[in-house]
């Protein structure tokens, strides 16, 4: 799960996902958009998030 553009912060039943494309503004290209959907996918069977 190393992401260069996407980290998940989990505290409890709470995640947060963030951009870091600070040099692009977080413009989205596929990169993001496929490391989003692997970090979204994380999620489904996570119970407790």
């Amino acid at each position: 799960m190393p992401w260069s553009h996407v980290t998940i912060d989990r505290q409890g039943p709470v995640a947060v996902v963030r951009f870091d494309r600070k040099e692009n503004l977080n413009a989205f290209n596929q990169q993001l958009v496929r490391e989003l959907t692997e970090a979204a996918r994380t999620f489904h069977d996570d119970l407790d998030t």
